[in-house]
């Protein structure tokens, strides 16, 4: 690979001008036209199927607008043009899903027989799971009419204060002094040097936010509290009694499936937590608080350079798939993936597919750590996932976030693994194997401290408006269960920090990351088991089927697991005990 990578991604190969694109401005003005006239008509035979068809492809055309101007607005934070273009997008979008709403009201009115007749149209079959899905959902919900409002009225009010919230995170600026310089960090700043390795700095940094927010938490309360009133009052007029059954269908998993791995993830938390408490003597440090769980303990894993990550990831991904390599190579060498740390620049990750132009996008924020590399590779690990379902169509690229984090955590464990294996000293396979579990566990108990968390603030939202000290006590109890009260100190103002919480597409955004995870495991297990090579083609075949079947199916048809189920997750979670043993072992 070339000797300098640009850190810098390229998305002229998408719309080329960006905010300034006569493209994008074209293709916006299609879209716009193109809804305003399709009429939803009685479902029949080629008639339905060109509708069916036709709403797929605006979905896809659409989709490639909006993951742009995604990209856009991270590389230009706050930028009015790239604003309003959302806007548009967005208001196309509310069409979009307007246009579905009623499609799927007339899928409902289709008899069985003759639905069965159109669906042996051999276009449909390849998208028969989205569309099956589309037409038995409106057996759950209300009339037509009554989810068009719904969707109207959610544009100012529903996502309006999620719209709110990203405003108020984005103006977010905490006055900290670090090195004896005063400086205002973003919410991203924030987020690196809650890891940073001198424990004064993440300390400092901690009573700082804290401080800042405590004087903005009612903002942050309003917000929270106005999504779940809206989200609880939806889920009422549907006549939904549990708050899960949203996020259940958006992953097409089971309560049954989620309640096996919860009560995996519960039953082992003691097995976990020794980890930290190792670490934290490790560090010289006789109490605990969870930012320390981010710290690195040795300068091992603070040394990669950009390149030298980029090369190890390739030729880690090389040695189980030729292809996932081969894709990871051109990631770097077409700039695909943005990478800079510099001022003002967002916090997080993330991976956004181009299915229409064949490519995807990476974005996130490189330091020199080893967790660093780890997330690069978790965000490439996704690109591979969509390049695998490039092809397809639109609606079998429609994976369930369940399945989407499979993919990332799944290239996480190929290179963390491969890179331990390689360590030249005790002291270096301990410091990566520290890396591991350190993301690894927030996967499993951070999550689930997450999940904890928002399942009892609904429960009491549906009391009535949650003040801002209670909810940063209910994070605090979810933290310290999950945690099985190792730490002394933990995190109260998580609810503001974390955008998943006020995400209205997708709630609970918190569970799919450990069912990823665990799920990545179990597939993990099972390509040492039958060795790279051969496990490789099996891989890319499962994840080519995760827009076209339900996370169950998949487990089911390529590795003949039951995952609703405890041994599966319970065996999953003995691999990640195993580490700890490791790690244990190798500091004592």
């Amino acid at each position: 690979m070339q000797t300098k990578l640009s850190q810098n991604w390229n998305l002229d190969d998408i719309f080329a001008g960006g905010k300034h694109s006569d493209a994008l401005s074209a293709e916006l003005t299609s879209l716009t036209d193109q809804l305003s006239d399709l009429k939803i008509a009685y479902i029949d035979g080629e008639q339905g199927k060109a509708l069916i068809l036709t709403l797929q492809e605006l979905g896809s055309r659409l989709l490639e607008c909006e993951m742009f101007l995604f990209c856009l607005s991270y590389e230009q934070r706050g930028d009015a043009q790239v604003q309003q273009l959302q806007g548009t997008a967005t208001a196309l979008r509310a069409k979009h899903t307007a246009l579905m709403i009623r499609l799927e009201q007339e899928l409902a009115q289709v008899p069985q027989a003759e639905w069965e007749k159109l669906l042996a149209d051999e276009q449909l079959q390849a998208v028969r799971l989205y569309i099956d899905e589309r037409r038995a959902r409106v057996q759950d919900r209300m009339s037509g009419d009554q989810e068009l409002l719904a969707n109207e009225l959610a544009a100012d009010g529903y996502h309006a204060w999620a719209n709110l919230y990203r405003t108020l995170q984005h103006q977010l600026r905490v006055p900290v002094v670090l090195d004896r310089e005063a400086q205002e960090l973003t919410a991203g700043q924030v987020f690196g040097l809650l890891g940073h390795r001198d424990r004064a700095v993440r300390l400092s940094v901690l009573e700082a936010v804290e401080d800042k927010l405590a004087g903005e938490e009612e903002l942050f309360a309003a917000a929270l509290n106005h999504i779940a009133g809206f989200r609880l009052a939806l889920y009422q007029q549907r006549g939904w009694d549990s708050v899960l059954q949203e996020p259940l269908f958006n992953n097409r998993l089971s309560q049954a499936t989620l309640d096996a791995m919860y009560s995996a993830v519960d039953g082992n938390r003691h097995r976990l937590t020794p980890f930290f408490k190792r670490k934290g003597k490790l560090l010289g440090l006789d109490s605990l608080m969870m930012q320390d769980s981010n710290a690195p303990f040795s300068e091992v894993s603070t040394n990669l350079t950009f390149e030298a990550a980029a090369d190890l990831i390739v030729e880690q991904f090389r040695a189980f798939s030729p292809e996932m390599s081969d894709f990871a190579k051109t990631c770097f060498e077409q700039d695909w993936v943005e990478a800079e740390d510099r001022p003002e620049k967002s916090g997080g990750g993330f991976c956004v597919p181009f299915f229409r132009a064949g490519q995807s996008r990476v974005f996130m924020t490189y330091r020199g750590r080893a967790s660093d590399m780890l997330v690069l590779a978790h965000e490439l690990g996704h690109g591979y996932h969509h390049d695998v379902l490039n092809g397809l169509p639109h609606f079998a690229q429609e994976y369930p976030m369940s399945l989407a984090e499979t993919a990332s955590t799944f290239a996480e464990m190929i290179v963390m693994d491969a890179a331990i294996k390689q360590a030249g000293s005790k002291q270096e396979k301990a410091a990566l194997l520290a890396d591991k579990l350190g993301r690894g566990l927030v996967m499993v108990q951070g999550v689930y401290g997450a999940f904890r968390f928002e399942r009892a603030f609904y429960e009491e939202r549906k009391k009535g408006m949650v003040p801002a000290g209670r909810i940063s006590e209910l994070m605090v109890e979810a933290q310290r269960h999950a945690y099985d009260g190792v730490y002394d100190r933990y995190h109260p103002y998580q609810w503001i920090l974390q955008a998943h919480f006020y995400m209205t597409d997708n709630p609970f955004y918190n569970f799919p990351y450990t069912f990823g995870y665990l799920f990545s495991m179990g597939l993990y297990a099972q390509a040492k088991k039958q060795g790279s090579g051969e496990f490789a083609e099996a891989y890319r075949d499962l994840l080519r089927d995760t827009g076209r079947m339900t996370p169950e199916e998949l487990a089911q048809k390529h590795l003949g697991i039951d995952l609703t189920q405890a041994d599966f997750w319970q065996g999953a979670i003995d691999l990640l005990a195993a580490d700890v043993e490791q790690f244990l072992q190798l500091t004592s």
